[in-house]
């Protein structure tokens, strides 16, 4: 049965607002992928959407939904496209649409960003983490947040979406002041296309977790970890029992989809060795790894691999220096 007649219901259940801001969100996501962009847009995306890649649809859950999709979300959209092509898919989109709202009830604003990277510093704040090596991962985000084009971030509505960082976060961790907003607004959804998302510290919830495993293995962004330690899983009784192997093991199955993975210090390095080979039990590759010796102190870490336009682990985890350490600020799109 053709899902075209629930769609045009959904549709048509949608309250003025949303539905502007429907239509606005379509238009940026054509402009992403390249296609034509006419008016009404919803009859271009119906178009676009029977011939989008698996990365592209990926963007199109994250656009529409002005949140980060997991990858049951893209599974289905996938499948309903397969039986019932641009109809289906447009029905699952507005299926699986969010009922949260921003500021003041309005739909959440989407901006897509390109040649740029997401540090996601959300664990190195307080109160979020309790993983190892948070020292040393406050050091490396320092030096990297001043660095051009990068651009730290962190989980918001409900840690469902990315968005900027307020000036009290910055602060809280020492970041590098911005010389003036990149994008603009922390209400604002960021979704990456294109660019590099950088895990910095530990993802220790499932909602988050299971959004990074999506980005990692269906979108078309660069992507990868620091690695600190196996600890709350080889070491748990060192570990309040709330706060151990049980969330650390969201981190790991997050860093499983990274392309790389930057471990400081040989025993760590070690250690992620050992998870990578059992990763092949479950059919899993994992990450590329990028082992570094670790300096006695903190500052040295610094000191040592993260000289201001020369970071020996991001090279290693970014690949070409010139396409991503040499931007200067990136390119973004927005739909109010």
């Amino acid at each position: 049965m053709s899902r075209e007649l629930p769609a045009r219901a959904r549709l048509a259940a949608l309250t003025p607002r949303r539905r502007r801001a429907l239509g606005a969100r379509s238009r940026l996501l054509l402009e992403a992928v390249g296609r034509p962009v006419s008016r009404p847009a919803l009859g271009a995306l119906l178009s676009a959407l029977e011939a989008l890649d698996e990365s592209e649809l990926w963007l199109a859950l994250a656009v529409l939904h002005a949140e980060l999709p997991t990858p049951s979300q893209v599974r289905r959209l996938r499948r309903s496209r397969e039986l019932d092509g641009g109809w289906g898919a447009l029905d699952q989109l507005l299926e699986d649409a969010p009922r949260r709202r921003g500021e003041r009830g309005a739909p959440v604003p989407v901006r897509v960003v390109s040649d740029v990277v997401l540090m996601d510093v959300t664990g190195l704040l307080p109160g979020d983490s309790v993983a190892p090596g948070l020292g040393a991962a406050r050091q490396l985000a320092r030096a990297w947040s001043r660095e051009a084009g990068i651009l730290p971030v962190a989980w918001g509505g409900s840690r469902r979406r990315l968005r900027e960082l307020e000036d009290e976060e910055r602060r809280a961790i020492g970041l590098a002041a911005p010389a003036g907003r990149l994008l603009g607004a922390t209400e604002t959804a960021l979704v990456p296309h294109r660019a590099a998302y950088l895990l910095v510290g530990a993802v220790q919830l499932p909602r988050s977790a299971e959004r990074i495993i999506a980005l990692g293995e269906s979108s078309a962004n660069r992507s990868g970890s620091v690695g600190y330690g196996l600890g709350p899983l080889l070491r748990a009784e060192e570990h309040p029992p709330q706060k151990g192997e049980a969330r650390f093991s969201w981190h790991l199955a997050a860093q499983r989809s990274l392309e790389r993975l930057v471990v400081l210090g040989d025993g760590d390095t070690r250690e992620y060795e050992g998870w990578r080979r059992m990763l092949s039990a479950v059919g899993r590759p994992g990450p590329e790894l990028h082992g570094f010796a670790l300096p006695a102190d903190a500052a040295g870490v610094a000191g040592s691999i993260t000289a201001p336009g020369s970071s020996a682990a991001w090279l290693a985890l970014a690949g070409d220096a010139g396409a991503v350490l040499g931007l200067a600020g990136g390119r973004t799109a927005a739909a109010p």
